[in-house]
């Protein structure tokens, strides 16, 4: 009985033992599950903290039961101030209908939201863009417990995205492990991670170490379509790739599987968050980004970016439409202006010739003006044809020595008269350290910088012009490099800043009224940017209406080495330089330093005797300007030659290019003077010639061309008459023998009767072409060293290039300039027989005059003419009667229509107009010894430049009335006494 109580006993104490195991177990396990949980809520919260949108819940009613931190940075709420509240408050008045029955439609449905946007309401009141995405939470018994979500900051998406990128990598990798283990406490936590994911609008998904797939959302799955029966947890990223090539998915793989395959997963092994571009069968294209963790799982997204892959397809279609119907218009515009070159060379070329014979005044006029007026439109079509080779991609820059003193020489010599004329100073200034000999396109840079100061003489009344040049950065160290920057700068009337923006686009002018006071084509500027664009270079422009404009621009070129550097003839001397212009002065002082001289400035006459009387051994060289306030230059310079110390001191005199100014420094005995704006080479000479460094150099400088040409027998072959008759006269009025042949076999048959020192070649002819002509020349041992110069009124690159190929020497493009013409031919005129020949005729500056007056003689007889001095104005001519006479008519036949101009500015009020015809009267008749007229009209300027009455100066102009009328009634007195 005891052993059975003892066994009952034992038996219940082992019970109890087993019961308090198993509840210590149960403990256990829900202390594990509790911590469990507690890691999977303390892993929620991380979600939260790291993930770049704000995560919420809300109950079946949309308040809040759950918000995490973020929302703070988002909207400026701490998460506890909305708990409780409705989501709806959040979305400012004129949204929240609009949201509130979206939301309550999708609820009522049980359905996911997804890229919801709206603007939310910050808590300082401010509005920010956001976008929802949210799933309903279902309970175990099915019914509706509330929704979860997301809010994106839309502004900041993408880096978000990236962020939360870099969370999910090592996220996916460290709960893939623990979602497969993970028991129903934790299945919660793993349903919010896959409804987040579910929710991303991109194509999302995560390949563990293997490579075999974890997750991805639906948008991945809609990726892939033709795969996506493959697309399931656990399968192998090659296998899936394997199965898309065998069903066609992507594009271009075909006949390379294998590659490809292999390719793709190398790629993917070593996923760096490169973008790759992937095109797929249905005509789709993806952006695919992938990153490997440092565990070694994979995230990648997939971006559809097949719009914009299509619209940049479809905009680079217009573009090459665009671009094709351009360079055709280009081009037609620039094989139609050797169509039209080729009159136009007739017309030019016949007025000039025209010109040059006795007129009457009508015929002389008409002719005058149809010369003008051709000018003028040669200038448009070689605009045009500009415009057109830029735009067919056929204008090439050339890389060839230069010197800037002679691009800013040919534009003083192309400007400086008609400034001189119309009252306006035209300064140029070269900064020290431009270095003198250059390679670049010096062609194109006098072409912008002429077009530049045309426009500032078209756009400026009074006042000046100035260019300067100087150097842009300082290039590295032994760099041959260099940046040349010019600027133009004008007092004229300025533009606005309207005016400004639409200066450089194509057939635009700044004066686009019906009343244009100002013409143009408007292509200029646009031509000359580009020039400048092709050179290396940039252009801007400042100005200020009624102040003026300043354009600059720069270019690119580099230092030519070739040459060596030249340092000045003149030692180290002491020089004056008298200016009261102060960029002038600056400009001048500079100069004379990179001559040789140590220099002094004085600004005005009285300062220049101040400085001779302060210093104690004399200048040796003094540069002075003649129009001065005060003490002119000429009143300066015989004042100082009255102190012995500088009588024989060399003076320099420098002058607007003004016939009557010339004629004053003539009578004076001053030899030395250089036309305003003054450049270095100009100086240079001028400097050599005094020190007699170099005294042939200017001899040499102003040698004509065109003497080159006597007694040389030329060959013209040219099919167009009219194209003959201008290039045989311009050329035979130099005195060279002019053949003529209509086609290339004339020229062959004419070489093979006469020896010809050269051969101007036209390039379009029947019969036989100019190319084929100059080939079949060639061809022939005798002319291998003939030279042969083309001439055509096609001015494109090729065509260059072909008469180049041919075997021509040079290259002429019509119309014909005489200069240029007589310029060219010289210059491959080789030396012999012929020019041995020449020197023994006479020249043809000669004959004609001879022609006209028999022979120049030194001054008239004695003549009773009170209006002028006959020996004064043949002084000037040096005796030659033929070409006074022929300057005294043309003056005649003028002045009736200066006269009036000159009173219609008094009766207009204008006293501008009226200035400037004085002033013009003034220098003609100064230029014929019209002594009393000169006077008048000077003296009438000048009342009217200092400002005085139109009243008062009318007794003036009666004056100049009289003296014209008296003029004009000695006409043929003059006459009689020139042909004696």
């Amino acid at each position: 009985m005891i052993w059975m109580l003892a066994a009952a006993l034992l038996a219940m104490l082992l019970a109890a033992a087993f019961a308090v195991r198993v509840a210590q177990r149960e403990k256990m396990l829900r202390l594990a599950l509790a911590a469990e949980l507690e890691e999977a809520q303390r892993r929620f919260r991380d979600i939260a903290a790291a993930s770049s949108d704000w995560i919420w819940e809300t109950d079946t009613e949309g308040c809040f039961t759950y918000v995490s931190d973020k929302v703070t940075r988002f909207l400026g709420y701490a998460p506890a101030e909305l708990i409780g509240r409705p989501a709806c408050d959040l979305v400012p008045a004129h949204e929240s209908d609009r949201v509130r029955e979206l939301l309550q439609g999708l609820r009522r449905q049980h359905s996911p939201f997804t890229d919801i946007a709206h603007a939310s309401v910050h808590k300082d009141g401010s509005l920010r863009q956001v976008v929802t995405n949210g799933v309903a939470v279902i309970g175990a018994d099915g019914r509706l417990r509330g929704y979860r979500g997301t809010d994106r900051d839309d502004t900041a998406h993408l880096e978000d995205l990236a962020l939360y990128r870099t969370y999910l990598q090592g996220l996916v990798a460290e709960r893939t492990q623990q979602l497969a283990e993970a028991n129903a406490s934790v299945e919660a936590s793993d349903r919010l991670f896959r409804e987040a994911v579910g929710s991303i609008s991109q194509g999302f998904a995560v390949y563990d170490s293997d490579d075999r797939l974890v997750v991805c959302n639906d948008a991945y799955l809609a990726c892939y379509g033709l795969i996506r029966d493959l697309l399931v947890p656990g399968a192998a990223y090659a296998d899936l790739l394997r199965a898309g090539v065998e069903r066609g998915l992507f594009v271009g793989v075909h006949g390379c599987e294998q590659a490809w395959v292999e390719g793709r997963l190398n790629a993917h092994l070593h996923a760096s968050g490169q973008a790759v571009e992937q095109e797929l069968c249905d005509g789709r294209w993806l952006l695919m980004v992938e990153n490997r963790t440092p565990s070694g799982y994979v995230v990648g997204n997939r971006i559809d970016i097949t719009a914009q892959k299509n619209a940049k397809r479809l905009l680079a279609e217009a573009r090459d439409a665009a671009d094709a119907a351009n360079q055709a218009k280009s081009l037609f515009l620039a094989n139609m202006s050797h169509e039209i070159r080729t009159p136009m060379n007739a017309i030019i070329g016949l007025s000039h010739l025209c010109l040059q014979c006795d007129l009457g005044p009508r015929q002389r006029d008409y002719v005058t003006k149809v010369h003008k007026a051709a000018t003028l439109l040669l200038g448009i079509i070689n605009d045009i044809l500009d415009f057109s080779k830029i735009e067919a991609g056929k204008l090439h820059i050339e890389h060839v020595s230069f010197c800037v003193d002679d691009v800013l020489a040919n534009c003083s010599a192309m400007f400086g008269p008609m400034l001189a004329e119309r009252g306006l100073h035209f300064e140029v200034s070269v900064a020290p350290d431009v270095p003198k000999h250059l390679l670049g396109d010096s062609l194109r840079l006098g072409q912008v910088l002429s077009n530049l100061v045309s426009n500032a003489v078209k756009f400026t009344e009074k006042g000046r012009i100035a260019v300067q040049v100087s150097c842009g950065a300082t290039p590295p160290a032994g760099s041959t490099d260099l940046e040349l920057v010019f600027s133009v700068s004008d007092t004229g009337i300025g533009m606005t800043q309207e005016q400004i923006a639409r200066l450089f686009q194509v057939f635009t002018q700044a004066d686009a009224s019906i009343t244009r006071k100002y013409g143009g084509t408007g292509l200029g500027l646009t031509i000359s940017r580009q020039l400048i664009e092709m050179m290396g270079g940039k252009a801007t422009v400042s100005s200020t209406p009624g102040e003026g404009s300043c354009f600059t621009f720069s270019v690119r070129v580099d230092r030519d080495t070739s040459l060596p550097a030249t340092s000045p003839n003149a030692a180290r001397r002491r020089a004056l330089v008298v200016d009261d212009e102060n960029l002038s002065r600056t400009a001048l002082l500079r100069m004379l330093d990179k001559a040789g001289f140590d220099c002094q400035a004085a600004v005005s006459g009285e300062a220049a005797l101040d400085s001779i009387r302060d210093v104690e051994s004399p200048f040796a060289l003094i540069l002075m300007d003649l129009r001065m306030p005060g003490l002119d230059g000429l009143q300066t310079t015989h004042r100082i030659r009255a102190i012995p110390a500088y009588q024989g001191v060399p003076v320099i005199m420098a002058t607007a290019a003004d016939l009557a100014d010339i004629q004053s420094l003539q009578a004076e005995g001053i030899d030395h003077y250089l036309f305003k704006p003054v450049r270095q080479s100009m100086l240079q000479d001028a400097i050599d010639e005094i020190f007699a460094a170099d005294p042939q150099r200017s001899a040499a400088h102003r040698a004509d061309p065109a003497e080159g040409l006597r007694g040389r027998r030329l060959l013209l072959v040219e099919d167009n008459e009219f194209n003959q008759q201008v290039a045989s006269e311009l050329l035979t009025k130099t005195g060279a023998r002019v053949d003529v042949a209509a086609d290339g076999r004339q020229a062959l048959d004419a070489l093979e009767r006469q020896t010809y020192d050269l051969v101007l070649m036209d390039m379009q002819m029947p019969v036989m072409d100019g190319v084929t002509a100059t080939q079949a020349i060639r061809a022939d041992a005798r002319f291998v060293a003939l030279p042969v110069i083309a001439m055509t009124a096609n001015a494109l690159p090729e065509e260059r290039q072909a008469c180049l190929d041919a075997g021509m020497n040079d290259f002429l493009t019509k119309p014909i300039t005489p200069d240029l013409l007589y310029a060219t031919v010289a210059a491959w005129l080789p030396a012999g027989p012929a020019q041995e020949q020449a020197e023994a005729l006479p020249s043809p500056a000669s004959l004609e005059s001879l022609s006209e007056a028999q022979a120049p003689v030194a001054a008239a007889g004695p003549v009773s003419i009170e209006s002028l001095d006959l020996d004064a104005g043949l002084f000037f001519f040096k005796g030659n009667r033929a070409l006074y006479l022929k300057l005294f008519d043309n003056f005649q036949r003028s002045q009736p229509a200066l006269l009036a101009q000159l009173q219609q500015g008094f009766a207009d009020g204008d006293r501008e107009l009226a200035q400037r015809s004085a002033h013009t009267l003034r220098g003609m008749a100064g230029t014929l010894g019209a002594k009393p007229l000169a006077d008048a009209a000077s003296r009438l300027e000048s009342d009217l430049k200092a400002g005085g009455d139109l009243v008062t100066a009318s007794a003036v102009l009666m004056q100049v009335e009289q003296c014209l009328a008296m003029l004009q009634d000695e006409a043929e007195p003059v006459r009689r006494a020139l042909q004696d």
